[in-house]
């Protein structure tokens, strides 16, 4: 049986109108959802038209490797490690992006999510109640003191607790939460563990220069693409806490004040008297969002700060220029 031509047509118009308009309600109920996560990479089905030109930054490496140079014969610093990702599908840029430093503060990044790990099985842990009662010594060599820190002989939620570790840098936070994990788990080292499978090889102490700056920011790129907690709400979580670090003298200082930036520093002056500052995190960068891995060695972490700002605005600006 033959249909006639113009019933043909409309009959094809209906058809392709009911599956337009479900493949519609499809992609903008997962736009929808889209929202609902700030910081973790959620595009699903919402694809647009890339605002950044994804070319090589060959460029852009060679500026900078000349600012390294000319910051070494001024004695400024003594090394840099450097990695950059675009996290929208684009192109990286790496300068010494496998030589090793010690990781000091950065180790707090795996230690709340090793905590997130277990709150995705038992959420009821981050209303556990812990008192820091050690002593001090090892927040005397810190340079950039927390501008918050917990009170001893006063108890906190392990929530609060994770919350003064990430945003403040809070060393006094980070001890009572490690200390904790060997007392509930006495049979097992789950920090350990966590660091292990982040693919970072587990420190014998703090002073160990076993990190670089492209292993470090794999965690970040975890992180922004959910793919080591179980549950997308825990790593959105995570980036939602870094991004109230409230360390400014890193990579926030090269970029303006209304971008935000989750990211971790870590700082540490050797028995030799070298110092180590190090800053990493991803810079949401409107509609195209980037990952910034700096690690320095030196004589003045004041030097050192300057260069991670410089650094991170060279990036930034390039960023720019490349907007379509």
């Amino acid at each position: 049986m033959k249909f006639p031509r113009p019933l043909i047509i409309i009959l094809f118009s209906i058809v392709s109108f009911i599956l337009g308009g479900l493949f519609l309600r499809t992609d903008t109920f997962l736009c929808r959802n889209k929202e609902n996560y700030k910081y973790i990479n959620a595009e699903l089905a919402c694809s647009t038209k890339p605002i950044i030109k994804k070319h090589a930054y060959s460029e852009l490496k060679l500026k900078i490797e000349d600012y390294i140079e000319s910051k070494k014969k001024e004695n400024k610093i003594s090394s840099v490690g450097i990695y950059f990702r675009d996290l929208k599908d684009g192109p990286t840029l790496g300068i010494n992006e496998h030589e090793k430093f010690i990781p000091a503060s950065l180790l707090k990044t795996p230690l709340l999510i090793a905590y997130l790990q277990i709150a995705g099985q038992d959420p009821k842990i981050l209303k556990e109640r812990l008192t820091y009662q050690a002593e001090d010594q090892h927040l005397q060599d810190q340079v950039f003191i927390p501008e918050v820190t917990i009170d001893k002989n006063k108890s906190y939620t392990v929530e609060e607790l994770l919350h003064s570790m990430i945003v403040y840098s809070d060393n006094r936070s980070y001890y009572t939460l490690e200390k904790y994990l060997r007392q509930i788990f006495p049979d097992r080292s789950i920090f350990r563990e966590t660091l292990n499978n982040l693919g970072i090889t587990t420190p014998r102490s703090n002073s160990d220069e076993i990190i670089t700056v492209k292993l470090y920011a794999s965690i970040f790129i975890q992180l922004y693409n959910s793919t080591f907690l179980e549950e997308e709400e825990w790593s959105e979580k995570a980036l939602a806490l870094l991004a109230e670090a409230s360390f400014k003298p890193g990579i926030k200082s090269g970029i303006p004040n209304d971008v935000i930036v989750a990211n971790k520093f870590g700082e540490r002056t050797t028995s030799e008297g070298i110092h180590q500052l190090h800053d990493c995190g991803i810079v949401y960068y409107p509609q195209n969002p980037y990952l910034l891995c700096i690690m320095t060695r030196g004589q003045d972490f004041n030097n050192l700060s300057q260069v991670i700002g410089e650094v991170s605005k060279m990036f930034y600006e390039e960023i720019e220029d490349r907007r379509h």
